[in-house]
């Protein structure tokens, strides 16, 4: 056994550095003649001499290349290390296998040699948001027939009935709408303007994981997504479809909708109104984008038709996606940047007070504040998300702009997936991004909303080098409370 060695991560890889060679010498060779330290039976930062190979090596992207210090061990020797851990962590966990453990078949791939094992599942642990979206399809799959069933016969209400009865098992009951598109089923979630950032963030979560390649939905033929395309379902107005709205600014020259009520208009049937319209005549994405800031107003004037305003509609979400640089991808209709206030003395989540400036798809989660954390029997029960999500942040204190370092993790944190191992998720819901910040002169965010925090964090751990070269510090926010931790192949909680 050697302990403390140099070395260095590359691309997803470990390797020996040589006798005499700095980093810096490798990477402006630009190529060397290194041994490769695979995470084969073993895992980062403790690997086997057996595992060890020749390569020569050419190094493309300098900035990816980071110095670590790694452990070489027997085969014979790391096994017995992690054999006395997996007697001690496993059993109770419900992937463990008590019968045939002593090739310790599963358990390199999964557990350090520390024994920290983020994919430990026990029998009696609570379920990640991320488990109950798996069941919640699993048990809509064996009713798929029932499904069509009900769309033969035109019965929504029905079929709302089959869906919201596993659904509110795991969340809230939702609209939904079955339909036969191209010879196939569709089950779409229909839009909802009263939404909240984080719901509709959730929802549209909720119908990918739906279409992922392992989903028994997806498999069985069907079709699924969040918010209905244009002309699926008709919708007769209530008020007068010559003099509905129009699209301007208000005062802090922000885009905002201006809808016409009437003196005995109901605000709240008049907003309803004209979501249904648009969801027909350009789509829920469409009515959603231009509803996010809406005002009334009496005055007709400048007014356009419903035909007028569907174009407008249109053309503005459309402006909308394309100023993200998204033309293809899915932008959230809440996404905005942001000047953040800073918040009173006390008020701020740890490091939130060297944030300035951002953008995020969800403003509710971004800029929220020790305030909006209710206690109750001495866990968080508010805001309504917590529960099923974790608000995890990453926070890289001293990296500027123009820093080769934020291009790497970025690189890296776009490519976690591509990690020898990193964990599968099959489909299922993990994490969203949703959104970043920064200092004033230094120092960036990445925000994340979290339907699993144990798979986040071996998502993570992969990224080991690259966090510690970074200083990343790591705030989860979550039933517990709030915690800071330190970034590594562990995740040590700041003092």
């Amino acid at each position: 056994m050697e302990r403390g060695l140099r070395a260095f991560f590359y691309e997803w890889n470990y390797y020996l550095l040589p006798d005499g060679v700095t980093l810096d010498d490798l990477v402006s060779a630009g190529e060397a003649d290194v041994k490769q330290l695979k995470e084969e039976r073993c895992m980062a930062p403790d690997f086997l001499y057996e595992r060890m190979e020749d390569r020569h090596l050419v190094i493309s992207h300098p900035e990816r290349a980071f110095e670590v210090r790694v452990n070489l061990y027997t085969g014979e020797e790391y096994d017995a290390v992690l054999s006395r851990h997996v007697d001690r962590v496993c059993p109770g966990c419900l992937h463990y296998e008590e019968d045939d453990t002593s090739d310790l078949e599963g358990h390199h791939a999964e557990m350090a040699l520390d024994g920290t094992c983020y994919l430990r599942c026990g029998e009696d642990d609570a379920w990640s948001f991320r488990r109950c979206i798996g069941y919640f399809w699993d048990r809509i799959s064996e009713r798929l027939n029932d499904l069509a069933a009900c769309i033969d016969a035109g019965d929504q209400e029905a079929l709302n009935a089959i869906v919201n009865e596993q659904l509110s098992k795991i969340y809230v009951p939702l609209e939904f709408y079955g339909t036969v598109r191209e010879g196939k089923y569709w089950l779409y979630l229909r839009g909802d303007w009263r939404n909240s950032p984080v719901a509709c963030l959730t929802e549209r979560a909720l119908m990918q994981c739906a279409m992922a390649q392992t989903s028994p939905v997806r498999t069985a033929g069907w079709g699924a997504s969040c918010l209905l395309p244009a002309h699926v379902v008709a919708y007769k107005s209530k008020f007068d479809t010559k003099c509905v709205g129009r699209l301007g600014v208000n005062a802090e020259d922000l885009p905002v909708l201006f809808l016409y009520i009437g003196e005995d208009d109901s605000e709240e049937e008049r907003i309803d109104d004209f979501f249904r319209c648009m969801a027909e005549d350009v789509g829920e994405y469409a009515a959603l984008c231009a509803i996010v800031r809406t005002e009334m107003t009496s005055d007709p004037r400048g007014m356009l038709s419903r035909e007028e305003l569907a174009k407008a509609v249109a053309a503005y979400a459309a402006a909308f996606q394309m100023g993200y640089r998204q033309a293809e991808r899915f932008v959230s209709p809440y996404t905005t940047g942001y000047g953040y206030p800073g918040g009173a003395d006390g008020e701020q989540l740890p490091y939130r007070r060297f944030l300035s400036e951002g953008l995020t798809q969800a403003p509710d989660v971004s800029l929220m504040e020790r305030s909006s954390l209710v206690m109750q029997d001495g866990r968080v029960t508010e805001p309504w998300w917590i529960g099923r999500y974790s608000f995890i942040y990453l926070y890289l204190p001293g990296v500027q702009g123009d820093d080769e370092r934020l291009y790497a993790f970025l690189w890296y944190l776009e490519n976690v997936r591509s990690a020898p191992l990193a964990p599968d998720p099959e489909g299922e819901l993990v994490a969203m991004n949703v959104g970043f910040g920064y200092g004033e002169t230094e120092g960036f965010f990445f925000d994340f909303l979290v339907a699993d925090e144990n798979f986040f964090f071996a998502e993570l751990r992969t990224l080991a080098p690259v966090m510690q070269a970074c200083g990343v510090k790591m705030v989860v926010v979550n039933e517990q409370g709030v915690m800071a931790y330190d970034c590594g192949y562990t995740f040590t909680p700041v003092e």
